[in-house]
């Protein structure tokens, strides 16, 4: 996560060194919901999630995309029901294009800015079981791939609003040689449904 981090800043430094184009910064809040049926059954079907999200013209309709983000829940274990957490921290890097750019929307609609973005996503999973049956904490690192859609309402010169749909696949393998404890090979990836408030800096 800190090198996704470290990275994003580094572009935005650079890119702002060679340019005067405005950054779109925003902050989001949305409901993450995983694809993992066992996931669903342990911590609940709803998520909630906070992100923190980056865009900066790359080349004519090409936007670089970055974000960070934090995900935690608390559930119960399966079959003896003990207190189990959940911390899930993806960081995403990929390319956004804007309808703007295309000139799709008619010209009394330029309120309006729709956009899609593909990505490489690097889920940082932390685990923590209180449980004397698992392992106590259980990490997992690995990357993944993320897709989004949305809709810009712009709401001045600067701000404007967002409402998005977000979709991340990636798979972990949770087998361990413990004995009489079943565990999986599992998607953490899911849908994310959410609105965002964003400025041009």
């Amino acid at each position: 996560m800190r090198k996704i981090l470290f990275t994003l800043l580094l572009f935005i430094g650079v890119s702002t060194a060679v340019t005067a184009t405005p950054l779109l910064t925003e902050g989001k809040i949305s409901s993450f919901h995983p694809w993992s049926d066992e996931l669903r059954e342990i911590y609940g079907d709803t998520w909630p999630n906070y992100q923190l999200e980056l865009n900066y013209p790359l080349w004519r309709c090409f936007y670089g995309w970055g974000s960070i983000s934090y995900i935690q829940k608390h559930g119960r274990s399966l079959c003896i029901r003990q207190p189990t957490e959940i911390r899930i921290a993806p960081g995403t890097l990929g390319i956004k294009i804007f309808s703007s750019s295309f000139n799709l929307l008619p010209t009394w609609n330029d309120q309006l800015d729709f956009y899609l973005s593909v990505g490489a996503r690097y889920f940082s999973l932390e685990i923590k079981n209180d449980s004397n049956f698992v392992s106590r904490g259980v990490s997992k690192r690995g990357w993944g791939s993320a897709f989004t859609g949305g809709v810009l309402f712009r709401l001045s010169k600067r701000w404007v609003f967002d409402t998005f749909v977000d979709l991340s696949f990636k798979r972990m393998d949770f087998t361990q040689a413990t004995p009489y404890i079943q565990r999986y090979n599992i998607e953490v990836g899911g849908v994310t449904a959410g609105i965002g408030l964003g400025v041009y800096l």
